[in-house]
């Protein structure tokens, strides 16, 4: 009898192990669903957070690209007037711009950054195009005249910070954006390597060049010297 008693009892211990076994068990996977859920939420709430960062970049980066078309376009309007003024005039100063098709010194020494043409944003994979070349060059550095010419516009333009624009002979004319200090003036004529001013416009470590061929924007790297 007594034996009996304590094999059912020992039955019975056997069986409230098993309960809490099982209730241990159902506690853990339930306390595992809770983190999965836990987890699928924040990877949910960080997807939409990823989600609507690329939407308001995007906005802002067309925002930035209609702003620098119509910069764009009020520089071709500035370069079309321009052209209206007399070429520069003949004489030891004037140089055939021509002949100097991959030949002309640089603007600045330093690496070109941005290129010419049809560019892709490597943060958001869109494309814009480039009429010209941003060159990386420290604060302070010279800026110099790739060619002899003539100073028809030096002053601040809106969208490219302090600007030259110097006439050339051919209809041709060369852009220098976002130079700091200004060295030259209105009307100066120049020859090859003088220097215009210094770069550093607000701290930017670049400049931004163009030339242009009877308005229209050609790629500076078929006319600068290979480096």
């Amino acid at each position: 009898m007594l034996a009996e008693y304590r094999q059912a009892t020992e039955e019975q211990q056997q069986h409230l192990r098993g309960l809490k076994s099982l209730e241990q068990q159902q506690s853990e996977l339930l306390e595992q669903s809770q983190q999965q859920r836990q987890v699928a939420g924040k990877g949910r709430r960080l997807q939409a957070r990823l989600l609507k960062q690329a939407r308001i970049d995007k906005k802002k980066f067309a925002h930035e690209l209609a702003y620098l078309k119509e910069n764009a376009a009020r520089l071709k309007t500035l370069i079309r007037k321009l052209e209206q003024e007399p070429p520069p005039p003949t004489g030891s100063i004037a140089e055939n711009f021509m002949v100097g098709r991959g030949k002309l010194g640089w603007p600045v020494n330093g690496q070109v950054v941005i290129g010419f043409g049809k560019q892709k944003d490597a943060k958001l994979g869109t494309y814009y195009e480039s009429n010209g070349i941003e060159i990386a060059t420290p604060p302070g550095s010279p800026i110099q005249a790739v060619a002899a010419g003539k100073i028809v516009f030096a002053d601040y333009f809106k969208g490219y910070g302090n600007l030259f624009i110097l006439s050339h002979t051919g209809g041709y004319h060369t852009l220098y954006a976002q130079t700091g200090r200004m060295e030259k003036k209105l009307g100066d004529q120049v020859s090859a390597g003088d220097l215009l001013g210094y770069s550093g416009l607000g701290g930017q470590e670049s400049i931004y060049f163009e030339i242009r061929s009877n308005g229209s924007p050609v790629n500076p790297l078929s006319w600068l010297k290979r480096r």
